[in-house]
């Protein structure tokens, strides 16, 4: 299933043909430092809470003095199939408290090393804001890299920790979205979140 918005394609994997065994629980890890001041994930978000078997960890809000609570993150983590990193990219990073989070959370023993599995086999996909024009997330774009390139350090952590990587879902050019685009990139990210749900794509992922 292929969504265009200007020139941007969203895919969503197509799951009308395929035997569903059993439903992927998902886990969105929200990261955005004002979630009362957002338009973009703000939308986003409300667009999926209240999907079955689907958790959403507000980040900035479970954890204002950035001391997050190591066990229960990773819990979450154990009891998801599929890891979403959704937060709005910051210059070619992601907000500070997701990498505290990181730093925190993907332990030895836990997300890797001796005895670390307990994130093999598991999906981590990001779903991007960012301010600047997909023509700019270009090789011959003003950032000369595609968002995929500057996505390579969360595409290592997977795999590092055993999990797999797929495309991200990315909204470009977010301070001149129209009402209409923004409604049809909810429309977007929904579709493309419950194909995550309901069908194995590792087929689809590098």
């Amino acid at each position: 299933m292929i969504f265009r918005f200007r020139n941007l394609l969203i895919i969503a994997f197509d799951v009308t043909h395929i035997q569903i065994d059993c439903m992927k629980s998902i886990l969105i890890l929200l990261a955005h430092p004002d979630m009362k001041t957002s338009r973009i994930n703000k939308a986003l978000i409300q667009g999926v809470k209240e999907k079955d078997g689907l958790v959403v960890s507000d980040l900035y809000y479970k954890y204002p003095d950035f001391n997050i609570d190591v066990m229960a993150e990773q819990s979450l983590l154990a009891d998801a199939d599929v890891v979403i990193l959704q937060y709005p990219f910051y210059w070619y990073s992601c907000p500070p408290m997701l990498k505290q989070w990181m730093d925190k959370i993907l332990l030895p023993g836990f997300a890797y090393g001796k005895n670390g599995s307990c994130l093999a086999g598991k999906l981590l996909l990001c779903a991007i804001s960012a301010d600047g024009t997909m023509a700019g997330y270009q090789k011959n774009g003003y950032n000369f890299y595609t968002m995929n390139d500057l996505l390579r350090p969360v595409e290592l952590t997977a795999k590092f920790c055993k999990m797999h990587y797929c495309h991200p879902f990315v909204v470009y050019d977010t301070d001149n979205i129209t009402d209409r685009e923004l409604c049809e990139f909810v429309v977007g990210y929904s579709a493309w979140v419950d194909s995550l749900k309901e069908t194995d794509i590792l087929a689809a992922c590098p």
